[in-house]
């Protein structure tokens, strides 16, 4: 019985603090941290175009979830339009830089040309 105590107190511990059982501001910093850790190219690395397209990405899709919900929150819509056209800076950015780059961290991030490049219309509600 001994044995089984250690295991059952660590099972406790281990649901309490489950992701699933987080408020939103903690899953999205566990996903940004998840954002730098993969396209980082080296270890702590937050500054290269990859990452930080990364992490906005991780912030756009948090927002456009925020958006569905409140309709006329139009500051945050504002926000999401902002990063919108960051990311899409970025990506740019990394394009005249590096090609095989740009269209790596663009398959990873489920991004396609279209979302990158010309005008971005933003539509007035997320649907």
């Amino acid at each position: 019985m001994a044995g089984k105590a250690p295991r059952i107190q660590a099972d406790i511990v281990r649901r309490i603090v489950a992701l699933e059982n987080a408020n939103s501001k903690a899953v999205v910093h566990y996903n940004i941290g998840r954002a730098v850790d993969t396209f980082g190219r080296s270890e702590g690395d937050s500054g290269s175009p990859e990452v930080q397209a990364a992490v906005w990405t991780v912030r756009i899709n948090n927002l456009e979830d925020h958006l569905r919900t409140n309709r006329k929150d139009h500051q945050n819509r504002r926000s999401y339009t902002k990063l919108l056209h960051k990311r899409a800076k970025m990506l740019k950015y990394l394009k005249r830089e590096s090609l095989e780059r740009y269209y790596l961290c663009l398959k990873q991030l489920g991004l396609t040309k279209d979302m990158v490049e010309g005008e971005i219309l933003q539509p007035k509600r997320v649907e």
